[in-house]
Formats: C-alpha cells, sequence, structure tokens
C-alpha cells in the first residue's frame, strides 16, 4: 500500500556576516521535513495536520512582480552587459580578431551593470546581455545615447545585425531577426534601432553587428544600450530569486508574481545528493481562478515517492508553450525524514514520575521527533509561551535557570537542533553526563527564528534530555526542539568512516612572494619563521594534504632560490610599492645566508612525507608600475618575441610561438629541479595569452593551409586554435621529456601537473586532451580566475581522463576579493592591508568543494593559499549532513 507523505517546512536560516544563503544559481536554500502517515494515531495525525498548516507560511519568496499590459510587452530586467571589441580581450584573456569573430561561441566575459562607453558598429562588434533567467523575448532596442544621429545611424542596419540566444552565455544559437526599424529617441536616447516580432525563451542575448569598419555612427553607455521587452501573453517571470513554499501533501506556488493567465505547467524532480539518482519526475498544471479571484498562493499537490532519509535537490521547472524550453528554473536542497511524532516536554523543576513510562519516545532511523509551544499550551514552571507572535509560538524564560525536561527511551543516536528566536547564549542540551552547545549559529538574530545545531549524541544512553537556556535578557526564546534519529549511514558519518574526503586529497599552493611583504612599515630582514609556516601547514594532517606547491617567481624573475637562468630578484631595485622592497630585502637576507626558501619548504614537507612541486607562472610578465621589478633582462631584451594582437598592435607579454621563448623557459624549469622538489606545475591560469598573430604562427600555417587567418575574409577560426594548440602541446612535451631526462640522470620520478581555464582554453592554444591522451601530465585542475569561486565544468575533463592515469581535481581559491595587488597610492595612504584579498570562511570552502566532489572531482588544487590550516576539509560530508548552514532553517515571523 502506498504511503501517504506530507511537505513540511522548516524555517532556514542566514549565518552571521554570511547574507541570504544561496546556490550556484543564486537562489535561497530551505529544508522539507516528509513525515508518514501510516503508523500514527489519529491524536498523532491531528497534531501533524494542525502543525502542517501553522508551518505553511513557511518562506515567502521575494520577486520583482511587474503588472502586464495587453497592448504593450513589459521590458525584462538586463541585469549585466559585456561588449566584445577588437580592443578588448575576446576569450579570456586571449588576443584575438577584432569585435566577434565566432558569434555561436563568443561570450560575455562578466557581465555585470556598467557605464562603459561603448560603439555598436565597430569591426564586427557584438553586446551580450543577461535577462537575469529565461524570458520570453518579443522585442529589442538598441539605445544611441553618444551620437545624434536623427534617427539614421548609417552603419547599422536590416543587413548587418543579427540575433543570438543562449541558455548557458557559452554556445549561442541565432534566431529570426524579425523586423527592423529605426527613429529618434527621447529623454537622452538620440537614436533607437528596433527588433520586434520576436518569439523565443533565452537567457542571454547577444546582438552581433557584421559591419567591419571603425568610422562608428552609433554609441552608447553599456548599461544604456540594450533594451529587451517580454512577449505577451506568455508565461514569464522577471527573476525567481525564490517561488516555493510548503504545506502538509503540498507544494505552493506564488501567484501574485505571474501574469493574469489561468494555467502554469511545471515540471519536478526529485534528486539525490549522496549518488545522483533521480526518485521522482512528475509534471504538474497549476491552474487559477479567473483574473482578480485567485489566491495569494496556489497549491500543487504532489506525491512524494518512498525513499532512503537523506539530501535531495528539489528542481521546479517552468515550462514553456507547447512544450519548448524551460523559462526559468528554481531549486531547494531539502532533507527527507519519514515521520515526524511530536514529544511534550516535562517542566521545569518537575520531578522525573511526571513522566510516565509508556510516555517516553523514541525513533527509529531517519525519523524526526519535535516537539514545540502550541498556541493553547499554558504557561509552565519557568516558561512562558508566547503568543505575541501567532505564526511561531515560543517557549520564553521566565525564571533564573530555566529548563525543559524530553523524555526519551534509551539508545540511539540523535542529531539535536533548537529553533530559537534570538541569541544562544547560554543555551545547553544535556543528556547524562555530556552537555552541548550550540555549534552552527547565525549570532543573535532579532525579528526571525534561526535553527542551531547542537550536536551528537551516539549513543543517546540516557533516559531524558535537560535543555537549558541561561539569558539575563529576555529577548530569547525558543521555537522547536528537533530530535532527528540517526540512520546506519549517518552514524558512519559521525564515525568517520565514510566521507567523500577520505580518499579526495588537497594540494596546498603558495605564491612564494606575499609572506615575504608581511604588509607592515618595516622589512623583517631573514626571518625564517616565514618559511616555516609553509612547512607547519601539513603538519598531522596523515597524507590528507597530498602536496605543497611553492611558487619560486614570475616567469623570469626568481625570489626563492639564488637564480643563474632566471634573475635573481633586486637587481634594478626599481619598487612599485613598499610592499615590493619588503619582499626583496627579506628574501636578499635569507640567500645571503645560504637559505633558499624553495629548498626549506621541499625539505621539510619531505620529512612529513609530503612532496613540494615548483608552481611556475607560465606567462608571468607584467606591465608598469611592476615591470621594472618583477621583469627580467630576458624580457626586455626581447621585446620582438612579444606577442602581436590582430591588428598588429604589440603586448607586453612574451610568445610561446618563439622557440627562443620557449627553450628560455624550459631551461628556467630545469634549475628549479635543483632544490629538492618533486616536480613541476605548470599554471597557466598565469597568465593567458600565450600567442597572438605572431610572425612564426602565420607564416607556418600559411605554409601548411595556404591562408592567413588576418585576411578579411577568413573564417576557419578552429582550424586557427588548433594550430597554436599545437605549438603549445610541443612545450608541454618538451617539459616532460626534461623531466623524464633529469629523473633518469637524478634517480627519481618526477611529476608534472597543470592548472589551465576551465573555458576557452581551446582558443587560447592549450590542448589539455592531447596532453592526456599522450601521457604528458598526471594531474590537471581545471579554474577560474573569478573571485569569488563559482562552478566549473568537470565533466568535459573527467571524460578526457577516463581510463587514463591522469586525475582531474578541482581548482580552488580561498581568496574572495577584489583580487588587487597594493599599488603606489596605497602606499601614499600608509595603506599596506586594505586591498588585499579577503579569506573565505570555513563554510564558504567546504561548501564549494564537496559540490565539486560531487561532480566527481579527486582532489582540490588550493591556489594562492597564504598557509591557512586544513582541518575544515575533514569530514565533509558530516559538516554538510547535520551542521552546513545551507541546510538549517530561517523564517520571518
Amino acid at each position: 500500500m502506498a504511503r501517504c507523505f506530507h511537505v513540511i517546512p522548516v524555517p532556514f536560516v542566514i549565518p552571521a556576516k554570511a547574507g541570504i544563503q544561496k546556490d550556484e544559481f543564486g537562489h535561497p536554500f530551505q529544508i522539507i521535513w516528509i513525515p508518514a502517515f501510516a503508523g500514527m494515531t489519529k491524536k498523532e495525525k491531528t497534531f501533524i495536520k494542525a502543525l502542517a498548516i501553522l508551518l505553511a507560511g513557511g518562506v515567502v519568496c521575494s520577486f520583482a512582480s511587474h503588472a502586464a499590459n495587453a497592448d504593450e510587452p513589459s521590458p525584462l530586467p538586463v541585469v549585466g552587459t559585456e561588449y566584445i571589441d577588437g580592443t578588448n580581450p575576446v576569450y579570456d584573456g586571449q588576443y584575438g580578431p577584432p569585435g566577434d569573430p565566432e558569434p555561436t561561441q563568443g561570450t560575455g566575459n562578466q557581465l555585470h551593470p556598467s557605464r562603459l562607453s561603448v560603439a555598436l558598429d565597430y569591426q564586427a562588434c557584438s553586446v551580450v546581455a543577461d535577462l537575469g533567467d529565461n524570458q520570453l523575448v518579443q522585442r529589442i532596442e538598441l539605445c544611441d545615447t553618444g551620437v545624434d544621429n536623427k534617427g539614421n545611424a548609417a552603419n547599422l542596419n536590416a543587413e548587418n545585425l543579427e540575433i543570438y540566444r543562449s541558455h548557458d552565455n557559452r554556445t549561442f544559437e541565432k534566431v529570426p531577426r524579425g523586423t527592423f526599424r529605426q527613429y529618434a529617441g527621447t529623454n537622452g536616447v538620440f537614436d533607437v534601432v528596433e527588433l520586434s516580432g520576436l518569439r523565443f525563451p533565452a537567457r542571454y542575448i547577444k546582438v552581433h553587428s557584421t559591419y567591419a569598419g571603425t568610422q562608428y555612427d552609433f554609441a552608447s553607455d553599456l548599461n544604456r544600450m540594450v533594451r529587451v521587452f517580454g512577449y505577451n501573453p506568455g508565461p514569464r517571470v522577471r527573476l525567481p530569486f525564490g517561488l516555493l513554499k510548503w504545506g502538509a501533501n503540498q507544494i505552493q506556488v506564488s501567484t501574485r508574481h505571474f501574469e493574469e493567465l489561468p494555467r502554469m505547467d511545471c515540471e519536478m524532480q526529485l534528486v539525490s545528493l549522496r549518488d545522483g539518482k533521480r526518485v521522482m519526475k512528475s509534471k504538474k498544471t497549476v491552474r487559477w481562478p479567473e483574473p482578480g479571484k485567485r489566491p495569494l498562493w496556489s497549491d500543487v499537490p504532489v506525491q512524494i515517492p518512498e525513499c532512503e532519509p537523506g539530501l535531495y535537490r528539489l528542481t521546479v521547472q517552468r515550462m514553456g508553450p507547447l512544450g519548448g524550453p524551460a523559462l526559468w528554473t528554481t531549486h531547494r536542497e531539502i532533507r527527507v525524514v519519514k515521520a515526524i511524532k511530536d514529544i511534550l516536554p516535562l517542566v521545569g523543576n518537575a520531578d522525573a514520575d511526571r513522566a510516565e513510562p509508556q510516555d517516553a519516545v523514541g525513533a527509529a532511523p531517519g525519523n524526526c521527533l519535535l516537539s514545540r509551544p502550541g498556541p493553547s499550551q499554558p504557561a509552565l514552571d519557568e516558561w512562558l509561551v508566547d503568543r505575541a507572535n501567532s505564526q511561531w509560538p515560543l517557549w520564553r524564560r521566565t525564571g533564573p535557570d530555566a529548563k525543559l525536561i524530553f523524555s526519551l527511551k534509551d539508545g540511539g543516536s540523535y542529531a539535536i537542533y533548537a529553533g530559537l528566536c534570538g541569541s544562544p547564549d547560554g543555551l545547553s542540551v544535556t543528556a547524562g553526563t555530556k552537555t552541548l552547545v550550540p555549534i552552527s549559529t547565525s549570532g543573535k538574530q532579532a525579528g526571525f527564528v534561526h535553527e542551531t545545531y547542537l550536536g551528537i549524541l551516539d549513543p543517546a544512553q540516557v533516559s531524558e534530555l535537560t535543555l537549558r537556556l541561561k539569558q539575563a535578557s529576555l529577548d530569547a526564546g525558543i521555537a522547536w526542539i528537533k530530535i532527528l534519529c540517526l540512520t546506519p549511514r549517518q552514524q558512519r558519518l559521525v564515525r568517520g568512516e565514510e566521507d567523500l574526503s577520505l580518499g579526495r586529497k588537497l594540494i596546498y599552493v603558495t605564491d612564494g612572494f606575499s609572506q615575504f611583504g608581511a604588509l607592515t612599515e618595516r622589512p623583517q630582514f631573514g626571518v625564517p619563521e616565514l618559511l616555516n609556516t609553509c612547512v607547519r601547514v601539513v603538519e598531522g594532517s596523515h597524507g590528507l594534504v597530498e602536496r605543497f606547491d611553492y611558487c619560486p617567481g614570475s616567469s623570469s624573475v626568481i625570489f626563492a632560490y639564488p637564480a643563474k637562468v632566471g634573475e635573481l630578484v633586486g637587481k634594478r631595485g626599481k619598487y612599485a610599492t613598499n610592499y615590493d622592497r619588503f619582499v626583496e630585502a627579506n628574501v636578499l637576507a635569507l640567500i645571503e645566508k645560504g637559505i633558499a626558501p624553495l629548498k626549506v619548504v621541499a625539505d621539510g614537507n619531505k620529512k612529513q612525507e609530503v612532496q613540494t612541486y615548483a608552481a611556475w607562472r607560465v606567462n608571468s610578465y607584467y606591465d608598469a608600475p611592476f615591470a621594472d621589478f618583477l621583469n627580467s633582462e630576458f624580457w626586455r631584451e626581447n621585446r620582438q618575441l612579444s606577442i602581436v594582437d590582430y591588428t598588429g598592435k604589440q603586448q607586453s607579454l612574451l610568445s610561446y610561438a618563439y622557440p627562443e621563448v620557449r627553450n628560455y623557459h624550459g631551461a628556467l624549469l630545469r634549475e628549479m629541479l635543483d632544490y629538492n622538489v618533486g616536480g613541476i606545475h605548470l599554471e597557466f591560469m598565469r597568465q593567458p595569452p600565450f600567442m597572438g598573430f605572431d610572425e612564426p604562427l602565420l607564416k607556418s600555417y600559411a605554409e601548411k593551409y595556404s591562408q592567413s587567418p588576418l585576411d578579411p575574409q577568413f573564417k576557419d577560426w578552429e582550424k586557427w586554435h588548433r594550430h597554436r594548440a599545437e605549438v603549445m602541446t610541443g612545450f608541454v612535451r618538451q617539459v616532460r621529456a626534461m623531466l623524464d631526462e633529469e629523473g633518469k640522470k637524478r634517480g627519481q620520478c618526477f611529476g608534472l601537473s597543470a592548472r589551465i581555464p576551465a573555458q576557452n582554453y581551446f582558443r587560447m592554444g592549450l590542448d589539455p586532451k592531447q596532453w592526456i591522451k599522450e601521457g604528458l601530465i598526471d594531474m590537471l585542475a581545471p579554474g577560474s580566475n573569478d573571485l569569488p569561486n563559482h562552478p566549473m565544468p568537470l565533466e568535459p575533463f573527467l571524460e578526457m581522463a577516463k581510463g587514463t592515469a591522469c586525475r582531474i581535481y578541482s581548482s580552488f581559491s580561498p581568496e574572495q576579493g577584489d583580487g588587487r595587488d597594493n599599488l603606489p597610492e596605497d602606499d601614499a595612504k600608509g595603506d599596506y592591508s586594505a586591498t588585499r584579498d579577503s579569506g573565505t570562511d570555513e563554510d564558504y570552502r567546504r561548501n564549494f568543494v564537496i559540490r565539486e566532489f560531487r561532480k566527481g572531482a579527486l582532489g582540490v588544487y588550493m591556489f594562492n593559499n597564504q598557509g591557512a590550516d586544513w582541518t575544515w576539509y575533514r569530514n565533509l560530508e558530516r559538516w554538510d549532513e547535520f551542521q552546513n548552514p545551507r541546510r538549517l532553517g530561517r523564517v520571518e515571523p
């Protein structure tokens, strides 16, 4: 017989200083409890129904509502824009041809509101606009606020404008342009180009101009150039920051944020976060009464199938017309629990006799026991039931040491939670001789209830729990006590016997530079302790930290050993900032004493059976004001070997198209092996591009294919990218051969790993698939320069490495600041620290890492980590299961 499940909300929590917690899609998290009526008494069923009705208020989502008009489409929000032109790098730092030569592939790099003034009619350029979520588009307007053409911008016409759409900002699909019209604008807009008669869903809109000239006559601030209008009538919503709230046997959908439509088609899926197994997929239709008479919320009955207790992701999609693409998608990560029973507490200083033995309750694994003050409950000893808040009655203390005593059956392991309004200070739960205090808390939060995790009783060989709240003020209140009986798997997580992190390793990376600056007003000459911090970071990890990567310098200036091939820091002494001067002073003081920082770190880590790699930045050359300090004489004497962009302009970075550059860098790497390192790490994220439209590449391409990418009619960019990638693959082969040669001489095996951009790497001349196929590298870490870290597509790399010895790690930066180095103007203010990146907290790191592990990453490459410990990395799933702030609850009263 099918079991009848219920959906009951748990308030969700916002940790202190963290703001609203959202997943990678920008949606807040919420927890549901799913109890079963099977086996319950009539009284218990009545209680559950009443509780469900009480809790159904849950979390009301926040939308930007909009009014519909039968004759005019409503404007959609454009939340970010990016301009792809010939002066900006087209492919994340790759100096490419002008404009957007491959409109189906050229992406908006970092979409955000911008007041940058740009011209659309300039060398085949594009504007990419982010609509925030999938929307149904009817009309696009392009607005000129910089050049008054009296409604006639000659360079833009029906023949040279194209429209593309995308749902992921990675690949774009061309769509019919519709009707072209141009007219004079008003209110600060000189000219308007209108593309109407459209009907397609999209998250990202690209307007591409095929005009190839440089005499522009259509310009605007980027945040004012594009206006997008939604189709009407048609189901759409602006920005689904949240959508759902929960009630018994139902999901409730807010109707007030939608147009006056009679129905809405949804598809719902429930997927296990543990193994990715989908346990539910169903289609539902929300039908509303006639316009003006609909309720605030409409119910969508959902039959939750029988499934194991644990963490799941619920996905709700609003389907487009005629089964077309989803107009939006919203997600919730939820906890599934099989049953809920109410337990009533003994009160205050009452004798234990007040609880009859048969009244003691226990729970089967996966079940949840819940106790909360009821609206009709009388006042208790030392407690007052505050009914002022009709949604969440609270126990509030009145006595000096108020206690609530819960009678439980012996045995079992339990996780204990409390729903609080106010500060958790003074809260504790005592079971026998064990006392639990809050572990996860958002601090003092007035005005809403937040859930606090107190810990695990394993096993609970006691007959009662005593909850105490010692609080000087009366602002704290208890909304509920939740006692979750652990399943066998949860018990294994508690004991550390099962966890995703058990077989996955950490690689720590330091830039080899920052610890010597000390960010003070005086250098700390020759302090070996600065190096010992790098060694101590892996102490006691017992193999959890697999490797420590130490950056020996920029691409040619070394500050980790007395360089012979490269150039030792301090040759010119032209410092951009005092910070750089302090670094040089400290490094040179160590080297003069015969202390090579790279060897000190490598020797110290080897004693702990941890290898050190030289993490070398493949193309890290600098412009002013850092060029004098961080670029070597080789760079100065070989400016003819620099990258040349499509327009023929020379760039600051050297080009790997020249064998002189490849050989020089290869010699640098060979010298690094003299300092007891276990291998070389190629850091390709510092800094693309690696080649441009350089003479050797143009010549070899012409000899091979009898054409030039500089030809205005050239279209075969894929072949050009492959040609450049063959050059960089040749360099990786060169490094691998050098490591094998030196390994034979020294009687050891040197490793080779790489970190590359997770996207657009092939257009930069990087071909990791070929490196893996040839066995050139043993580890690859796809990454991003974005701060804070964003989700990355690991699946393509996992597929590349399938059946090979190459391991795929996820790259992660523990920083979340602006990434800016100190500048001379900071020195002038006496500010040596304010512009540095701010570190992430442990919860931030854990959330990112466990998500990457569930994708299949075998480890984490912690880029630019300046000595933080590794202890947060242990028992990730235990933390995620019980005390992840995103799983806990909050509700507005």
